[in-house]
């Protein structure tokens, strides 16, 4: 579900100011009242100076503007906030790219440094600094070919003669630098030529704030400033559905909590190695894919879709059948490659094999090749069983789809055929099938 969240002071909290602020009244009440007091007592013959008491008047005038001016500096800081969230929903389910001159240990204690190399060349010093510019290590890459190049460092931080380890570096964020190189002819090339590459995509689920600086929260819980998002991806698709539909078609939902309900499933059981699937798709669409993801909505599988087109025009009716063979993808839907000793991908893809449960198969990219044609999901029919279960909770799932939770398995709204112990509530206005949550390739 989508995330918003605001770490920024709020109404219901007292600020710093508004508490100084209190104090101060406190305080320069007190200090009237003891001034009063002071004036009835004091002695005829030795009045009070009078530039003693202006003294301490003048002072708590200037600590009532200080305090006047936080509150406007505590106003400002609240409004840029509100600002800058409101802009960051906007960008809520939307695949982004961010990138910047930082680098970050993996989970095994290593960094892959990317930068790409205008030409073949000899040798490529690299220099690693800390996140505060200050100069940590020399490293060297060997011969590098032309085009992107990755560079693991281990995290050791080694003496100038290259072989001494001064310390293991194991978490942080650290930058690059390319110096001079030289080419197979000998020529030497400046390191401005190198473009060091750090640009990565994800899809925002949510928004935050933290001490006044905006973030937007990925599918993979990593935060990003929202400083450091590049591009904006165009959407594959748009939605109509307004709030209100998402709530009433929750209201709904919620209602049937606890309840047993016959359902078209949205899902399809991996049992012993198998799931197979039916569908329908228009008679002259002659490629296509097919994608399984698991309930979170992690790409599993992509394969080509089996079509055979029809020249009567009528819908083909066809099925699939998934192994259970997985493979690790990029946020691109491209195939995660092993990598070598030296870091550098191989040809040979991380593969996986997914464990028996329930999975969500789609279909996109139909197209007929021949007119030119494209189709949307919204072409597809896809011939699932029907199911009988009891409701265990409701949610909204990104792209405003409702689902019911029948045990663990997600059950649309829409999927609702029956319902065993009572009425059938009305169904709701049409929305974003459950593949509407999916990604989109």
């Amino acid at each position: 579900m989508a995330d918003v969240q605001s770490t920024t002071s709020s109404k219901i909290q007292t600020s710093s100011a508004a508490k100084s602020k209190l104090k101060f009244g406190s305080d320069f009440e007190t200090f009237l009242k003891l001034l009063v007091t002071q004036l009835k007592n004091q002695d005829p013959l030795s009045p009070l100076k009078s530039h003693e008491f202006t003294n301490q008047l003048v002072m708590f005038a200037g600590v009532e503007q200080q305090i006047r001016g936080n509150e406007l500096k505590e106003q400002l800081v609240e409004a840029e906030s509100r600002r800058v969230l409101t802009d960051g929903l906007n960008l809520i389910d939307k695949k982004v790219s961010y990138g910047n001159s930082l680098f970050e240990f993996d989970e095994k204690g290593r960094i892959f440094f990317e930068f790409s190399s205008p030409g073949d060349m000899k040798n490529v010093r690299l220099q690693v600094y800390d996140d505060k510019d200050s100069f940590l290590t020399q490293l060297s890459t060997g011969e590098v070919k032309s085009g992107k190049v990755t560079h693991i460092w281990d995290g050791k931080v080694l003496a100038a003669d290259g072989v001494t380890v001064l310390k293991q570096l194991d978490r942080g964020s650290y930058k690059l630098k390319v110096l001079d190189a030289t080419s197979p002819d000998g020529r030497v090339v400046d390191g401005s030529k190198f473009s060091v590459e750090n640009v990565r995509s994800g899809l925002v689920r949510g928004i935050t704030i933290k001490n006044g600086k905006a973030y937007v929260k990925l599918n993979d819980d990593k935060l990003v400033g929202i400083a450091n998002v590049g591009e904006i991806h165009k959407d594959d698709a748009t939605d109509s559905k307004t709030s209100l539909d998402v709530a009433e078609d929750l209201n709904r939902a919620s209602s049937l909590i606890g309840r047993t309900v016959v359902y078209r499933s949205s899902t399809v059981p991996l049992e012993g190695g198998s799931a197979k699937f039916s569908y329908k798709v228009p008679g002259a669409a002659n490629t296509g894919k097919v994608y399984v993801t698991n309930l979170e909505g992690r790409l599993m599988y992509i394969d080509e879709l089996p079509l055979t087109v029809r020249a009567d025009g009528k819908p083909q009716d066809g099925s699939y059948t998934w192994d259970g063979t997985s493979y690790k993808y990029d946020s691109d839907g491209k195939r995660v490659m092993t990598k070598d000793a030296d870091g550098k991908d191989t040809s040979v893809p991380e593969l996986e094999t997914a464990a028996d449960g329930e999975y969500i198969f789609y279909i996109n990219g139909l197209k007929d090749s021949v007119e030119g044609k494209s189709y949307t999901r919204a072409d597809v029919e896809y011939q699932l069983p029907i199911r009988e279960g009891k409701v265990t909770g409701a949610e909204v799932l990104e792209g405003k789809s409702v689902v019911l939770k029948v045990g663990t398995i997600p059950v649309l709204l829409e999927g609702l055929v029956r319902v065993q112990d009572g009425p059938t509530p009305t169904p709701p206005s049409p929305s974003p099938s459950l593949y509407s949550s999916v990604p989109s390739f």
